[in-house]
Protein backbone atom coordinates (compact mmCIF):
# COMPACT_ATOMS: atom_id res chain seq x y z
CA UNK A 1 0.00 0.00 0.00
CA UNK A 2 1.43 3.11 -0.93
CA UNK A 3 0.01 6.60 0.73
CA UNK A 4 0.17 10.19 0.58
CA UNK A 5 -0.27 13.54 1.63
CA UNK A 6 -0.16 17.11 1.96
CA UNK A 7 -1.63 19.99 3.65
CA UNK A 8 -1.76 24.13 3.93
CA UNK A 9 -2.94 26.03 7.11
CA UNK A 10 -3.32 29.48 7.91
CA UNK A 11 -4.30 31.81 11.01
CA UNK A 12 -7.46 33.63 10.33
CA UNK A 13 -7.04 35.49 13.80
CA UNK A 14 -5.20 34.96 17.04
CA UNK A 15 -7.83 31.96 17.99
CA UNK A 16 -9.01 30.57 14.93
CA UNK A 17 -7.15 28.85 11.70
CA UNK A 18 -7.97 27.22 8.69
CA UNK A 19 -6.34 24.23 6.75
CA UNK A 20 -7.00 22.51 3.15
CA UNK A 21 -5.54 18.52 3.17
CA UNK A 22 -5.58 15.81 0.82
CA UNK A 23 -4.59 12.49 1.36
CA UNK A 24 -4.61 9.85 -1.31
CA UNK A 25 -3.47 5.68 -0.88
CA UNK A 26 -3.19 3.11 -3.60
CA UNK A 27 -3.68 -0.40 -2.60
CA UNK A 28 -2.27 -3.45 -4.87
CA UNK A 29 -1.97 -7.28 -4.37
CA UNK A 30 -5.63 -7.36 -2.49
CA UNK A 31 -6.93 -11.21 -2.64
CA UNK A 32 -10.18 -12.54 -4.23
CA UNK A 33 -11.36 -15.79 -5.32
CA UNK A 34 -10.43 -16.36 -9.14
CA UNK A 35 -12.86 -19.53 -11.15
CA UNK A 36 -10.29 -20.53 -13.44
CA UNK A 37 -13.23 -23.07 -14.96
CA UNK A 38 -15.40 -20.73 -15.49
CA UNK A 39 -17.14 -20.97 -19.23
CA UNK A 40 -17.25 -17.89 -21.85
CA UNK A 41 -21.02 -16.98 -22.07
CA UNK A 42 -22.89 -18.73 -24.62
CA UNK A 43 -25.89 -21.52 -24.41
CA UNK A 44 -25.52 -24.80 -24.18
CA UNK A 45 -24.64 -27.39 -20.63
CA UNK A 46 -22.41 -25.39 -18.54
CA UNK A 47 -19.76 -28.05 -17.90
CA UNK A 48 -19.49 -29.27 -21.33
CA UNK A 49 -17.94 -25.45 -22.08
CA UNK A 50 -15.71 -25.24 -19.12
CA UNK A 51 -11.95 -25.25 -20.24
CA UNK A 52 -10.92 -28.34 -18.35
CA UNK A 53 -14.08 -30.59 -18.30
CA UNK A 54 -12.55 -33.28 -16.12
CA UNK A 55 -13.62 -30.80 -12.96
CA UNK A 56 -16.42 -28.38 -11.86
CA UNK A 57 -15.49 -25.55 -10.21
CA UNK A 58 -12.11 -24.53 -9.26
CA UNK A 59 -10.93 -21.81 -6.84
CA UNK A 60 -7.82 -20.00 -6.89
CA UNK A 61 -6.78 -17.23 -4.41
CA UNK A 62 -5.31 -14.58 -6.53
CA UNK A 63 -3.54 -11.30 -5.41
CA UNK A 64 -3.96 -9.01 -8.22
CA UNK A 65 -6.75 -6.57 -7.20
CA UNK A 66 -6.59 -3.10 -6.44
CA UNK A 67 -8.08 0.01 -4.64
CA UNK A 68 -7.57 3.88 -4.26
CA UNK A 69 -8.80 6.67 -2.41
CA UNK A 70 -8.20 10.00 -2.51
CA UNK A 71 -9.46 12.69 -0.14
CA UNK A 72 -9.37 16.67 -0.19
CA UNK A 73 -10.93 18.54 3.20
CA UNK A 74 -11.58 21.88 4.39
CA UNK A 75 -10.78 22.21 8.32
CA UNK A 76 -11.99 24.94 10.39
CA UNK A 77 -10.80 25.43 14.08
CA UNK A 78 -11.52 27.59 16.55
CA UNK A 79 -9.78 27.61 20.14
CA UNK A 80 -11.54 29.32 23.05
CA UNK A 81 -13.54 32.80 21.88
CA UNK A 82 -15.67 33.89 24.45
CA UNK A 83 -15.58 30.06 26.03
CA UNK A 84 -16.56 28.27 22.48
CA UNK A 85 -14.42 25.92 21.05
CA UNK A 86 -15.40 25.03 17.39
CA UNK A 87 -14.18 22.29 14.59
CA UNK A 88 -15.84 21.97 11.81
CA UNK A 89 -14.73 19.76 8.20
CA UNK A 90 -15.94 19.35 5.02
CA UNK A 91 -14.52 16.14 2.72
CA UNK A 92 -15.28 15.08 -0.50
CA UNK A 93 -13.40 11.50 -0.86
CA UNK A 94 -13.95 8.83 -3.72
CA UNK A 95 -13.04 5.28 -3.01
CA UNK A 96 -12.90 2.40 -5.84
CA UNK A 97 -11.63 -1.11 -5.30
CA UNK A 98 -12.89 -4.24 -6.94
CA UNK A 99 -14.50 -6.29 -4.11
CA UNK A 100 -14.10 -7.34 -0.01
CA UNK A 101 -11.39 -9.79 -0.14
CA UNK A 102 -12.03 -13.49 -0.69
CA UNK A 103 -12.84 -14.28 2.98
CA UNK A 104 -15.53 -12.00 2.69
CA UNK A 105 -17.26 -13.83 -0.91
CA UNK A 106 -15.14 -11.58 -3.19
CA UNK A 107 -16.48 -12.87 -6.69
CA UNK A 108 -16.22 -10.70 -9.66
CA UNK A 109 -18.21 -10.81 -12.56
CA UNK A 110 -16.13 -11.59 -15.15
CA UNK A 111 -13.35 -14.13 -13.59
CA UNK A 112 -11.07 -13.40 -16.43
CA UNK A 113 -11.79 -9.70 -16.79
CA UNK A 114 -11.67 -8.13 -13.35
CA UNK A 115 -11.58 -4.45 -14.22
CA UNK A 116 -15.23 -4.80 -15.45
CA UNK A 117 -16.00 -4.96 -11.63
CA UNK A 118 -13.69 -2.13 -11.10
CA UNK A 119 -15.93 1.10 -9.50
CA UNK A 120 -16.88 2.89 -6.73
CA UNK A 121 -16.85 1.06 -3.25
CA UNK A 122 -19.86 0.31 -1.55
CA UNK A 123 -18.70 2.34 1.17
CA UNK A 124 -17.70 4.96 -0.85
CA UNK A 125 -19.40 8.46 0.82
CA UNK A 126 -18.09 10.95 -1.57
CA UNK A 127 -19.18 14.21 0.95
CA UNK A 128 -19.06 14.65 4.53
CA UNK A 129 -19.48 17.65 6.82
CA UNK A 130 -19.06 17.37 10.60
CA UNK A 131 -19.41 19.69 12.86
CA UNK A 132 -17.87 19.96 16.51
CA UNK A 133 -18.08 22.27 19.70
CA UNK A 134 -17.98 23.12 23.33
CA UNK A 135 -19.22 26.34 25.01
CA UNK A 136 -18.81 27.04 28.91
CA UNK A 137 -21.64 28.08 29.88
CA UNK A 138 -21.20 31.99 31.40
CA UNK A 139 -23.47 31.87 34.11
CA UNK A 140 -22.50 31.68 38.21
CA UNK A 141 -18.75 31.75 37.02
CA UNK A 142 -18.08 34.91 39.00
CA UNK A 143 -20.90 34.14 41.72
CA UNK A 144 -19.44 35.67 45.36
CA UNK A 145 -20.64 32.18 47.07
CA UNK A 146 -18.53 29.55 46.74
CA UNK A 147 -21.38 27.29 46.83
CA UNK A 148 -23.45 28.30 44.10
CA UNK A 149 -20.18 28.69 42.25
CA UNK A 150 -19.26 25.16 42.46
CA UNK A 151 -22.02 24.19 41.77
CA UNK A 152 -23.99 25.82 39.20
CA UNK A 153 -20.88 27.26 37.58
CA UNK A 154 -18.90 25.91 35.13
CA UNK A 155 -20.65 23.97 33.13
CA UNK A 156 -20.23 23.15 29.49
CA UNK A 157 -22.47 22.85 26.39
CA UNK A 158 -21.22 19.90 23.71
CA UNK A 159 -22.36 18.73 20.72
CA UNK A 160 -21.43 16.68 17.62
CA UNK A 161 -23.50 16.97 13.99
CA UNK A 162 -22.74 14.74 10.89
CA UNK A 163 -24.44 15.50 7.86
CA UNK A 164 -23.08 12.80 4.74
CA UNK A 165 -24.05 11.19 1.60
CA UNK A 166 -25.71 8.26 0.76
CA UNK A 167 -23.47 5.08 -0.23
CA UNK A 168 -23.62 4.02 -4.03
CA UNK A 169 -25.11 0.54 -4.80
CA UNK A 170 -24.61 -1.76 -8.00
CA UNK A 171 -28.10 -3.63 -10.26
CA UNK A 172 -27.58 -6.73 -10.11
CA UNK A 173 -29.46 -10.17 -11.08
CA UNK A 174 -30.52 -13.09 -9.40
CA UNK A 175 -30.71 -15.23 -12.32
CA UNK A 176 -27.31 -16.81 -14.57
CA UNK A 177 -28.38 -14.99 -17.43
CA UNK A 178 -25.08 -15.38 -19.25
CA UNK A 179 -25.66 -19.19 -18.08
CA UNK A 180 -21.60 -19.30 -16.86
CA UNK A 181 -22.39 -21.42 -13.52
CA UNK A 182 -21.28 -18.30 -11.13
CA UNK A 183 -20.47 -14.58 -10.33
CA UNK A 184 -22.29 -11.88 -9.27
CA UNK A 185 -23.83 -10.46 -12.94
CA UNK A 186 -25.13 -7.09 -13.39
CA UNK A 187 -27.64 -5.43 -15.54
CA UNK A 188 -26.93 -4.27 -18.92
CA UNK A 189 -27.65 -0.58 -19.11
CA UNK A 190 -29.96 0.39 -21.73
CA UNK A 191 -30.48 4.90 -21.47
CA UNK A 192 -34.06 5.67 -22.03
CA UNK A 193 -33.80 9.54 -20.43
CA UNK A 194 -32.08 12.32 -21.41
CA UNK A 195 -30.02 11.97 -17.70
CA UNK A 196 -29.21 8.81 -15.85
CA UNK A 197 -30.06 10.38 -12.60
CA UNK A 198 -33.72 9.62 -13.90
CA UNK A 199 -33.52 6.68 -13.15
CA UNK A 200 -33.63 7.06 -9.13
CA UNK A 201 -36.35 8.92 -9.79
CA UNK A 202 -39.40 7.57 -11.26
CA UNK A 203 -39.89 3.74 -10.14
CA UNK A 204 -41.55 3.43 -13.46
CA UNK A 205 -38.54 3.59 -15.65
CA UNK A 206 -37.29 0.77 -14.26
CA UNK A 207 -37.84 -0.96 -17.51
CA UNK A 208 -34.72 1.31 -18.68
CA UNK A 209 -32.25 -1.56 -16.37
CA UNK A 210 -32.38 -4.69 -18.00
CA UNK A 211 -29.41 -7.41 -18.87
CA UNK A 212 -28.77 -9.09 -22.03
CA UNK A 213 -28.97 -13.17 -22.28
CA UNK A 214 -25.66 -15.28 -23.06
CA UNK A 215 -22.91 -12.24 -21.84
CA UNK A 216 -21.85 -10.45 -19.26
CA UNK A 217 -22.40 -6.40 -18.15
CA UNK A 218 -20.41 -3.64 -19.53
CA UNK A 219 -20.47 -1.57 -16.46
CA UNK A 220 -18.62 -1.23 -13.39
CA UNK A 221 -20.11 -2.07 -9.66
CA UNK A 222 -21.58 0.61 -7.57
CA UNK A 223 -23.01 3.17 -10.53
CA UNK A 224 -26.02 4.37 -8.68
CA UNK A 225 -25.42 6.96 -5.31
Amino acid sequence: MNQWSMSLERALWNTAGISLEYLGSHSYHLDRSFYNNTPSPGPGVIDDRRPNQLFRTIRTIQNDLIANYEAMSIVFRQQGFKGLTLLSSYTWSHTTDVGIDSNGGSNVMNPYNWRLDYGSANWDVRHRFVTSFTYELPFFADASRKAVKNVLGGWQVNGISTLQSGFPFSVTISADRANVGQGIQRAKWFIQQQHLWLLNQHAANCHALRHAPREFARISQSKIA
